[in-house]
């Protein structure tokens, strides 16, 4: 059986048989193109004006790259976070420790 899977990887791969299933890269991995906030946000605005079913757009947002793009965020802001912690000071206001308003 596991012959006969890599045999077809290898028909559709160009990878050969005859190297271990551990060694051939998964078949659906592929390159992504970077997210598209904009394309996000008019799914996003689609599904608040009630156009598209909330199954939809979770299918485009998670299609459309809105994991990576709240990752990357992230690890930003943490960075953020640590260059504020340690004292680091680039003369941007924005890093400047701030209070909220209540």
């Amino acid at each position: 059986m596991a012959r006969a899977v890599l045999a077809l990887r290898d028909r559709f791969s160009g990878y050969s048989a005859d190297l271990a299933p551990s060694q051939v890269p998964y078949i659906g991995s592929m390159d992504r193109p970077p997210p598209d906030p904009a394309k996000l946000l008019d799914a996003w605005m689609e599904w608040e004006r009630g156009e598209t079913p909330p199954g939809r757009v979770m299918s485009t947002l998670k299609t459309g790259g809105l994991r990576d793009l709240l990752e990357e965020w992230a690890r930003r802001a943490e960075a953020e976070n640590e260059a504020v912690a340690s004292g680091a000071d680039d003369g941007d206001p924005s890093a400047e420790s701030w209070k909220p308003l209540v």
